[in-house]
């Protein structure tokens, strides 16, 4: 029975160390993605691409190379069978960057389908729609140069 119990307690101390880890590497995560807005805020940042947390949720930074402040931008999933997923939604700042965070579950509906087929929709302060792109296929943390303009 001894021997039980010590079993059991390091597999609990074994499940809080993994725990404590991947809180730590969310909580980088958290910050690293506070910094990159911050400095998108500021117009110094031009990176962008897909960053995939250890929690699963994606952050999508992105920029509209002649966009501006106040453009409405939603990312979307493109699926074959089922309808197409929306993902998240931002607004740009005033060098057109913008940052779009989301649950990984979003796009993985089915067994096949592990990768979103990535697509923007643009709006203007009208909300109407003034560019939507061209899917990027298989979208994932390799993704880079999320840039785009406003006429296709």
């Amino acid at each position: 029975m001894n021997g039980d119990m010590e079993m059991f307690f390091a597999n609990q101390e074994r499940e809080m160390a993994i725990q404590e880890r991947e809180m730590a590497e969310t909580e980088r995560e958290f910050a690293l993605a506070e910094r990159e807005m911050a400095l998108m805020e500021t117009g110094a940042s031009t990176r962008t691409g897909i960053t995939v947390g250890a929690d699963g949720r994606w952050i999508i930074r992105g920029k509209i190379s002649d966009g501006g402040a106040g453009l409405k931008v939603e990312a979307w999933d493109r699926d074959l069978i089922t309808k197409d997923d929306l993902l998240g939604t931002a607004t740009t700042d005033a060098n057109g960057n913008f940052s779009i965070t989301y649950d990984g579950k979003s796009h993985k509906e089915l067994f096949f389908d592990k990768k979103p087929d990535l697509y923007f929709k643009v709006y203007d302060a009208d909300n109407q729609l003034i560019n939507q792109t061209k899917p990027i296929k298989n979208a994932d943390e390799d993704t880079k140069n999320i840039v785009f303009s406003l006429s296709g």
